[in-house]
């Protein structure tokens, strides 16, 4: 009888321990890291809120247990990280595993897994808000902002993803007047030349009409000294 009560209370305080175990789902070897940056401003059109919706959508499905998310949203220049935790998920083991090594519990993980998916759906809403209040965001000011963000760190091993429309305030894809507008505000606050980005960066569904490419392109003054350095590299998710 006092045999079976110590077993008891042994199998009690090792389920004990996997309930309220803190997990430490950054110490799984073997993952990557994916840092996401949102202008959430930038999707004043409803096409390119929901073509940012249908790119972000899939994120999470590439990101596995212990890849590093870090999610930064922006405001103008300024840039707020507001999601940084390792994705979560256990190593598989056996039952008897399980009962020894309480360092992962499935239905923590499952339970974290669920409050990081809400945390991500969140932001994604909270960004679209912005781009529903017509904020006249600066363009040039949203490119300092991934500068200074980036710079003089090491990311070589970082996928990069940057959910931004690509468009200035005020054009929607078609409108020639209003790219001509902003193309002439951009050049008349100058200090193109020295932004820049890391190669890796990625823009993910981001405007993808002729006049936008245009745009950014005549911003390098036919690759003067004073023009834009930065190279877009662009991603379609359908």
């Amino acid at each position: 009888m006092f045999k079976f009560i110590i077993i008891k209370i042994l199998l009690l305080s090792l389920i004990g321990n996997i309930l309220f175990a803190k997990q430490d789902y950054c110490s799984i070897k073997n993952t990557k890291t994916f840092d996401i940056s949102i202008f959430g401003e930038s999707y004043f059109n409803k096409d390119d809120q929901r073509n940012m919706v249908r790119g972000i959508a899939p994120v999470l499905e590439q990101i596995q247990m212990g890849d590093k998310l870090k999610m930064t949203v922006f405001n103008g220049s300024e840039a707020l990280t507001i999601l940084d935790e390792c994705y979560p998920g256990c190593p598989d083991k056996g039952l008897l595993d399980s009962l020894i090594n309480t360092d992962c519990s499935d239905t923590i993980a499952r339970q974290d897994k669920t409050l990081i998916k809400k945390k991500f759906t969140a932001i994604i809403k909270k960004e679209l808000v912005k781009g529903n209040s017509l904020n006249q965001y600066d363009i040039l000011d949203h490119l300092r902002g991934l500068d200074n963000n980036y710079r003089n760190k090491d990311l070589n091993e970082t996928k990069i993803m940057v959910f931004h429309s690509l468009l200035p305030y005020g054009a929607n894809g078609i409108d020639v007047k209003a790219f001509d507008k902003a193309f002439v505000k951009v050049i008349q606050q100058g200090g193109m030349k020295d932004l820049s980005i890391p190669d890796n960066v990625t823009f993910i569904n981001s405007n993808n009409s002729k006049l936008t490419d245009q745009f950014w392109e005549d911003l390098k003054l036919n690759n003067t000294d004073e023009g834009l350095k930065i190279k877009f590299n662009k991603e379609i998710i359908e």
